[in-house]
Order: structure tokens, then C-alpha cells, then sequence
């Protein structure tokens, strides 16, 4: 039986549109004119992230706090075909992800920002994609801006990161996410290591594959023995699940980098508003 393409994407889209208003959507799901507007960067969300919508708000503030000239994309129109190439159609696959290069030059970028873990590994370690201008991870984009943030709020607090380790650009990731976290005014960096048999990114195969009982052992056991039940110890996912002390959570599903849980709040709870400001 054939993959029901239509059911997943609507399923991403529907999300979007139940847990945001619309105007609440500064991002394009649809394809740009043929001479658009140019902007210097292009913020490539992939599709997925649109199930937590609340991310999206929070990076394209970011953004906004530092005067970016930017244009944010996501969604099926923009799709990199990963889907379409895990399911066998490795010929619709090859077509979207040319597709969606073509889209983005439009814009005439000088730089294109990933944010879905996914897409960049298709890019970059599946299909080895010959990009047309420069490409990074939102992660060493925004780090490389730090000395342009000026944080507004100190948050006494320690903090883990759950990080993947299979490759170099996954772990250059993690060490990057962590330069972030460690920028923040009080926050206390705690090590919980990387797990290898999650590969390249925890999903419901790595999940099927390893078992129940041995995900929540491998997930479960380094946030739990850091957190020593420390109401205010909170975890930071890059690309993994999200996490607090009090209530080890499962994966739900396809997880985004940079879900941020802070304690006491549930997974998938929206996340407060960015503690930065951009200098002018």
C-alpha cells in the first residue's frame, strides 16, 4: 500500500494552523514569485517543525530582536523529499529537494539557515547536494552572532542538553548549542553525555528498533541522575526529546532541535519569550 503523503502533510499543516493564529505567521508556506524581494538570508525550517509552531515564533524572534533581513520558509511546498526517499520514491524525492533549492535562490541569498535537523542530513550527508551559496545550522548562526545578543534576563538555573553524536556535523551541533547555553547570564551547563545508539536524530524507528524499555532506560537514566530531583533543573533538546526532572517523557514523534522545556512546564508547552534583545 502506497505511502499517504497527503495524510502526513496535512496532519503537519493542521497542527500549524490549530496551535497559531494567523496572524501570528510571519513565515511563507507558499512558493515565492518568480522575482521576489531579495533577502540576505533565507530561515529554512523544513516541514516538521510546524507541529510545534511555537518554535518557529521563537527563532524568527530572534531574528526580528536582530535586525535581520530575512524570509523564513517551511512547509510541504518546501519540503526536502527525505519523506519521499524513507518511502522508496527516490525519484519524487531527488525532483522536491532540486525544487526547493530553486525556490530559495529566488531570494537571492548570500546564506541559508537550516533548522530542521533532517533536511540537513538529506542535504548534506544523503544526497551530498552541491549548495549554491553558504549553508549552516540555526545552532553556529546564531552563535556566531552572540557578541550582537544582549540578554535581558539572568536565569539561575542549571541546564542539560540532550544532543546526538553519530557524526562530525552533529556533534560540532551539540558543541555549538552548548556555547549558546553556557552565553546565558546564570545558567549552569550539566553534562548528561550523548547517547549513540539513538543515531542521527531520536525518532519512532530508532524507538521501534532499540525497544520501550531500552529507550526510557537510555533516556531516563543521565537527565535523572543529573537532576537529583532538582525541581529547577530543566533540559535543553537539540534535534532529541524534551525532558524535566519531576516527569521523564517519551519522544513523541519526529522531535525538533532547540525544544526547550523549563522546569515544571509539559513537553510541547510553548516556550517563554526569548530572553535576548539584538544591539543595535
Amino acid at each position: 500500500m502506497p505511502y499517504d503523503y497527503k495524510k502526513h502533510f496535512g496532519e503537519i499543516t493542521l497542527t500549524q494552523d490549530l496551535t497559531t493564529l494567523p496572524e501570528e505567521r510571519t513565515w511563507r508556506l507558499a512558493a515565492p514569485e518568480r522575482e521576489p524581494e531579495p533577502h540576505q538570508i533565507v530561515l529554512y525550517l523544513g516541514c516538521n517543525v510546524l507541529r510545534t509552531s511555537h518554535m518557529v515564533r521563537t527563532v524568527t524572534a530572534i531574528f526580528d530582536r536582530l535586525g535581520l533581513d530575512y524570509v523564513a520558509v517551511g512547509g510541504p511546498t518546501y519540503c526536502c523529499g527525505i519523506v519521499h526517499h524513507r518511502n522508496g520514491d527516490t525519484a519524487a524525492s531527488g525532483g522536491m529537494n532540486k525544487r526547493t533549492v530553486e525556490l530559495f535562490q529566488r531570494y537571492q541569498p548570500e546564506e541559508v539557515v537550516m533548522w530542521c535537523p533532517s533536511c540537513m542530513y538529506f542535504y548534506d550527508e544523503i544526497q551530498k547536494f552541491p549548495w549554491p551559496f553558504p549553508v549552516r545550522h540555526a545552532t553556529e548562526f546564531l552563535a556566531d552572532r552572540l557578541p550582537a545578543l544582549e540578554f535581558t534576563h539572568r536565569v539561575d538555573a542549571p541546564v542539560a542538553l540532550h544532543y546526538h553524536s553519530q557524526s562530525e556535523p552533529r556533534r560540532r551541533e551539540g558543541a555549538t548549542a552548548r556555547r549558546l547555553l553556557e552565553a546565558v547570564p546564570g545558567l549552569r551547563y550539566v553534562d548528561v553525555g550523548s547517547e549513540p545508539r539513538f543515531g542521527r536524530l531520536c525518532t519512532v524507528d530508532v524507538q521501534a528498533q532499540l525497544g520501550q524499555d531500552v529507550g526510557r532506560m537510555l533516556h531516563g537514566g543521565p537527565i535523572g541522575h543529573a537532576a537529583h530531583d532538582d525541581a529547577d533543573f530543566g533540559v535543553v533538546s537539540h534535534g532529541g526529546a524534551p525532558w524535566t526532572s519531576k516527569e521523564t517523557a517519551h519522544l513523541r514523534g519526529h522531535c525538533q532541535p532547540w525544544q526547550v522545556v523549563p522546569a515544571g512546564y509539559r513537553v510541547n508547552r510553548p516556550v517563554p519569550q526569548a530572553m535576548m534583545s539584538g544591539k543595535s
